[in-house]
């Protein structure tokens, strides 16, 4: 049964981009809704607004036709073609209601002058699961009112056309939910020579690369691309999942045998031209209309959903004429892993951040995640395959793909699913593996396991020198005064910051492998005590100073001065935000300075940019120290863990062969070591 929907309460049927909010979609519908959110936020779309669904409901309720559209939903496909003309019939001939006409006088004045742009706008189209693409009507040049209200109608007809009764049904799409708004906005400025449009997709829907952004572009209006009525140019570009340096990688120059061009008595003429060689846009262009669809696509997808974009070019400036979600993407992915599910975890990203990402944030957070899971397989000389997405949002949150991470651990360095789950913490499934191991993939895997040793080897061995020089030049970027610097000086600078990632691979490769030597001692421990490797393997490191991180030692430091210091000790307690009124000779003021200088760049959560950092709200730390002045909990955590360690090397003793306990021993000191530079590695990532 359909249902209608209430009129707005001020009783307005039109409204212009800016009068729709976030909430306004099942008035405005899917396309309408899209372009005023676009609109909202800056982008270039052509003035105009929504004809709302309400006007459709109040023509349909005004002359009752509600039973013959419930007829033509419950019809069979043998009667659908002849009832959806009978409606169509009605929808053209029947009057408009008063008000209809009167916001449509609105629109006209509101946009000043003809010709027009008439789309259909359905509540139930361009949503993540159904994008109706060219299955309602779209109308182009409309030059008079009288063009205008047949367009509309058109459009309102369009929702019982047999294409769309049948594409709901497929979808099972509710039919109660079925509106119409229209979208009436301004053509695009005069069509000139170089005009040029097209659509663009945030993806390669043909590939499911969601590296790489397609375009596809002819000369004239985009009809003739988007239903098809000529072969266009189309370029390929590779934005890849780091530091934003795109480049075009293929370019098709099409026949573009057929231009769509506007009319003088209104809509549009397709005209032959002849075999054109030259290109609808430069690379330049090309460019910077690549940047603007991953604008567009951030905008309304938030890094979740891909979006298929219609453009134009007029000469001058790009504008967005519609975007819908991208439903149907392949699964770009290892041959090995085509036919099974996919497992997506947040493991490990949750625990440092466990939020949801704001865009700023995960625009910034997603380039070292993914230079850090790409650094392995450059070093170990193997060829992963290129475009698969690691790391994605869902709700706004950020997950791993691992399914392909679990491959390609199996896959080079023959590190098993189960074993790649104990590293990145998490209840994940696993992947189906092959259980037979032939010659090839062993030396494949012994070559790339050594390259990766020998290569770690050497780079343990300047690493230190590595970090220094990173952390002087972080330093100077920090002490720099940005006040009068040209945009383009900031953004070649925000250029450089994210090469880092390029120029300083040593940092990601620590941060990445930090745990190398920790997982051959669970393996070694869990094939003599078998369930036990994991979990003895955590309580051997414990070792002092080399359990915690550094900064977590310093600050129990600084509580222990702040005993046995009243002075400190009577600050901290009252009003520990006062700690530099504390005299200079101090020792606690003067540990505190110095924690500062060498850790207040970090914070807790401090990949999120929100967070301030220590050196500017230290209120964490104080707290934190104050805390473990009367601490006798901790002190209680810190007696058992060193029970726990002592009772893990009494195994070690009495289970382990003789002449593998040494073996142990060299295992849990190169776990310390790797730790130690994998958070000092962290630490320096944090700076940039």
């Amino acid at each position: 049964m359909l249902m209608s929907q209430p009129l707005p309460p001020d009783g307005s049927l039109f409204f212009l981009w800016m009068q729709l909010n976030d909430a306004d979609r099942m008035i405005a519908g899917g396309k309408g809704w899209n372009l005023a959110r676009l609109a909202r936020q800056g982008f270039q779309v052509p003035s105009g607004g929504v004809l709302t669904a309400a006007a459709y409901h109040l023509f349909v309720d005004q002359h009752g036709i509600c039973p013959q559209l419930n007829n033509l939903t419950n019809s069979g496909d043998e009667t659908l073609i002849s009832l959806s003309a009978d409606v169509r019939r009605i929808f053209l001939e029947l009057p408009l209601p008063e008000r209809v006409s009167t916001a449509l006088d609105v629109a006209i004045k509101e946009l000043h002058s003809f010709p027009l742009v008439v789309r259909s706008s359905a509540v139930d189209e361009d949503s993540s699961r159904a994008s109706f693409a060219g299955i309602y009507r779209s109308f182009l040049n409309v030059i008079d009112r009288t063009a205008l209200e047949v367009a509309i109608r058109e459009c309102w007809a369009s929702a019982w056309s047999p294409r769309a009764v049948t594409y709901r049904r497929r979808l099972g799409v509710a039919t109660h939910n079925t509106a119409m708004a229209v979208v009436i906005m301004r053509m695009v400025e005069e069509v000139v020579p170089s005009f040029a449009s097209g659509v663009a997709f945030s993806c390669d829907p043909s590939s499911g690369r969601e590296d790489r952004v397609f375009i596809s572009a002819n000369f004239g209006l985009g009809e003739t691309v988007v239903r098809g009525g000529a072969d266009p140019d189309s370029f390929l570009v590779d934005v890849g999942f780091h530091a934003p340096r795109q480049r075009v990688v293929e370019h098709y120059i099409g026949r573009k045998e057929r231009v769509s061009l506007p009319d003088q008595r209104g809509g549009v003429r397709e005209e032959s031209v002849e075999f054109s060689h030259r290109v609808t846009l430069d690379d330049a262009h090309i460019l910077i209309l690549t940047r603007l669809i991953l604008r567009v696509a951030f905008a309304l997808g938030y890094d979740e959903e891909h979006q298929d974009v219609e453009w134009a070019w007029d000469g001058q400036r790009f504008w967005i004429l519609q975007s819908r979600p991208v439903t149907v993407l392949p699964n770009h992915t290892y041959k090995s892993l085509e036919k099974q599910s996919v497992l997506w975890s947040n493991g490990n990203i949750r625990d440092s951040l466990p939020i949801t990402f704001t865009p700023l944030l995960w625009s910034l957070v997603k380039t070292p995640i993914n230079s850090v899971l790409e650094t392995l397989f450059i070093y170990a000389g193997v060829s992963n395959c290129p475009g698969i997405n690691r790391v994605k949002l869902h709700r706004g949150r950020g997950y791993f793909n691992v399914s392909v991470m679990q491959w390609e651990n199996f896959n080079f360095f023959g590190i098993s699913p189960k074993q790649f789950n104990l590293l990145i913490g998490g209840h994940q499934g696993e992947i189906a593996t092959p259980v037979k191991l032939s010659i090839p993939t062993a030396l494949r895997r012994l070559r790339a396991n050594l390259r990766i040793g020998m290569t770690l080897r050497g780079i343990r061995k300047k690493i230190n020198k590595i970090f220094e020089d990173t952390i002087g030049e972080t330093e100077d970027w920090r002490l720099r005064s940005w006040q009068n610097e040209t945009d383009a000086l900031l953004g070649r600078s925000l250029g450089e910051t994210l090469s880092m990632f390029e120029k300083r691979r040593e940092v990601l490769l620590i941060l990445g492998t930090g745990a190398a030597s920790f997982m051959l001692l669970v393996a070694l421990l869990e094939r003599f005590l078998p369930g036990e490797g994991a979990g003895l393997a955590r309580s051997l490191l414990v070792d002092g100073r080399a359990t915690s991180s550094e900064h977590g030692l310093r600050l129990a430091e600084l509580a222990e001065l702040a005993i046995h210091e009243p002075q400190a000790r009577l600050l901290l307690e009252q009003d520990a935000s006062r700690w530099k009124e504390l005299p200079e000779d101090s020792l606690f003021r003067r540990g505190m300075t110095s924690f500062l200088e060498d850790f207040g760049h970090r914070a807790v959560y401090e990949l999120d940019l929100r967070q301030p950092r220590w050196r500017e709200d230290p209120s964490w730390l104080l707290e934190t120290i104050r805390g473990m002045m009367s601490d006798s909990i901790g002190m209680e955590t810190i007696r058992r863990r060193q029970e726990a360690s002592r009772a893990a090397w009494h195994k070690v003793a009495t289970r382990i062969p003789f002449l593998l306990r040494s073996v142990v021993r060299f295992l849990v000191g190169q776990a310390i070591h790797e730790a130690a530079q994998r958070e000092m590695a962290k630490s320096v990532l944090v700076r940039f």
